[in-house]
């Protein structure tokens, strides 16, 4: 049976669609390392995209999403598939959600006392990962189904979200350690938690990714060894 023209036409657009989100999340994400990086509170407000941006691109995706389904969705095996893109759309949105959040709770701890803690330099390691994590998840919605190696990339995103969690109980530690003896940091302390906990679901998000990917392309779930 031939594929269907328009079919492939909708595939095409969420493929595009996937691939505008992702590439601007990244840069967000980027962007929020590099101002870390510089401990810079102003620069890591200078996001590429804001919350309206997002909404309305996954939105979008969504709903072309649902309308493929009203159309296409009689075949069983498409019909999963078709879910899977928009489990793909929600993953998409709270990992730019992640970025956006994570940004607006770290920005005015970004000052000179600061780079000097043990915080910081862990903290810095976590985005590393975080971000590594969500190159590769990102890497995949662009692959080639027939030569890229989906478990391999699987296996680094799985490695660097696995990491991940490991600095973000290691960054929990040091702000109890660099902050308990200073009422003034217990304000601080809170939105530092909570700006690394967004980090630590970044990579829980890019994982989903990787696996919805690797099912839409390869018509399954790689189970990792």
């Amino acid at each position: 049976m031939e594929p269907n023209p328009k079919y492939a036409e909708r595939l095409q657009q969420m493929h595009r669609l996937i691939d505008e989100i992702g590439v601007m999340t990244l840069k967000g994400y980027r962007h929020a390392q590099e101002s870390v990086q510089a401990n810079d509170g102003e620069k890591i407000l200078q996001l590429p995209f804001d919350d309206d941006w997002l909404q309305k691109q996954t939105s979008e995706l969504d709903n072309t999403v649902i309308a493929t389904i009203a159309l296409f969705g009689e075949h069983g095996a498409d019909l999963r598939r078709l879910v899977v893109y928009s489990k793909i759309a929600h993953a998409l949105r709270k990992l730019g959600e992640g970025c956006l959040k994570f940004s607006k709770k770290i920005a005015a701890h970004l000052l000179p006392e600061f780079e000097a803690t043990q915080t910081f330099a862990d903290l810095n390691s976590l985005m590393e990962h975080t971000v590594r994590a969500i190159e590769k998840a990102m890497e995949t919605t662009s692959a080639d189904e027939e030569t890229y190696n989906f478990e391999e990339a699987l296996k680094q995103v799985l490695a660097e979200e696995s990491q991940t969690d490991e600095l973000f109980d290691k960054v929990h530690q040091d702000i109890i350690l660099d902050n308990y003896k200073e009422d003034r940091y217990v304000r601080a302390s809170i939105d530092i938690f909570n700006a690394i906990r967004r980090l630590e679901r970044a990579a829980d998000n890019a994982a989903d990714i990787a696996h919805f990917m690797i099912y839409v392309k390869k018509g399954g779930r790689i189970e990792v060894s």
